[in-house]
């Protein structure tokens, strides 16, 4: 979900508001990740992938992270055997690599693609297991799921009603197309 307003302020304001937290805070955070407001097309905004990485990095300070340990978007981390996160710089340019092959960078990088790829079609195929099974969810997520169901579910009308009231619609509009002829 993107985010967008008339000014910077409307922007920080909507955030304070999301996150429950101070001005200051979303400044420190925006700062942080190095997001800055710019105006594009008369709105400050900031992308769905930016509103992903904040909804990233409250969730770790929400769950006991400090934001200087949290990994900065493009840069590489491990966590040490202490259950420390370290950061290790820049993300890797594959563009650079790819031409490299005295090296053996093709090698390196296809076996990445191969774990990377075995990784996503295991994720793919455990979530489509879970909807054939939603049984098999935490109970806080069937509970999420219940409650989805209750808000989007479609209210039962009785269909003499509907019509009755979009009748008295159509007569009103024909009404007052009348009077604007008039």
């Amino acid at each position: 979900m993107s985010i967008a307003g008339k000014s910077k302020g409307d922007v920080v304001q909507q955030l304070e508001k999301s996150y429950g937290v101070a001005r200051t805070t979303v400044f420190n955070r925006l700062k942080y990740l190095g997001y800055s407001l710019d105006k594009v097309d008369d709105l400050f905004s900031l992308s769905n992938e930016q509103m992903a990485e904040l909804d990233n990095l409250h969730r770790w300070i929400s769950d006991g992270g400090r934001m200087a340990d949290y990994p900065k978007p493009g840069q590489l981390a491990m966590v040490t055997d202490e259950g420390e996160l370290e950061q290790y710089g820049e993300a890797i340019n594959f563009d650079a690599l790819e031409g490299d092959e005295e090296l053996g960078h093709a090698e390196l990088i296809r076996a990445a693609q191969n774990q990377a790829a075995g990784i996503l079609i295991a994720q793919n195929l455990l979530t489509a297991e879970i909807l054939k099974n939603p049984q098999h969810l935490p109970a806080d997520l069937q509970a999420q799921v219940e409650q989805s169901k209750v808000v989007i579910a479609p209210k039962p009308q009785n269909p003499l009603v509907v019509a009755s009231q979009w009748i008295t619609k159509a007569k009103a509009y024909q009404k007052s197309q009348g009077q604007l002829a008039a």
